[in-house]
C-alpha cells in the first residue's frame, strides 16, 4: 500500500522509515549494497531496528505510535525500519525468525541480531530494550 510521506516518516510499499534519514527499503539496501535484510545486517554504520507488522493487528496498531516516538527521539543514533509482514521484505523476516505472531521487533547492531521477538511491551519497556541490546540513549 502506498501513502503519502508525512512529517518525519516516510510509508513507502508497505515500509516506513523513521529517523532523520527517511529512505525505503530500496534505498537502504542500495546504500549499503545489499540484496537482502541478512546481507544488510554486516553492512550497518549504525543499529537497525525493526517492527513487522499487520495492518489489522490490535496490538501492532497499540505499539506503532510508540514505535514511532521513540524512533522520532532516537534521531540519527539508528535507523528505524517498520514494515508489513506481508510484504517481500516481510516475507523474509517472517522466513528468517519463523514469525508466527506480531507485532515482532528486531534488533541489529554490529552486523548481529542482539533481539528479535514479540513486543507486547510498552514505551518504557521498549526504552530499556533498546538501551540494553542496541546501546541507543533513550
Amino acid at each position: 500500500m502506498i501513502r503519502k510521506l508525512l512529517f518525519g516518516t516516510a510509508i513507502l510499499l508497505g515500509a516506513q522509515y523513521l529517523a532523520a534519514e527517511v529512505v525505503d527499503i530500496g534505498s537502504l539496501l542500495a546504500k549499503f549494497h545489499a540484496t537482502t535484510l541478512s546481507d544488510l545486517y554486516g553492512k550497518l554504520d549504525k543499529p537497525l531496528i525493526i517492527d513487522v507488522f499487520g495492518d489489522r493487528c490490535p496490538n501492532c496498531s497499540r505499539f506503532g505510535p510508540v514505535f514511532h516516538k521513540v524512533g522520532s527521539e532516537v534521531g540519527q543514533q539508528a535507523y528505524f525500519v517498520s514494515f508489513n509482514h506481508t510484504t517481500a521484505v516481510g516475507s523474509e523476516a517472517r522466513r528468517l525468525y519463523n514469525i508466527q505472531r506480531i507485532p515482532f521487533l528486531i534488533v541489529v547492531k554490529d552486523g548481529s541480531v542482539r533481539h528479535n521477538g514479540v513486543f507486547e511491551g510498552n514505551e518504557s519497556t521498549l526504552r530499556a530494550l533498546l538501551r540494553q541490546s542496541a546501546g541507543l540513549n533513550v
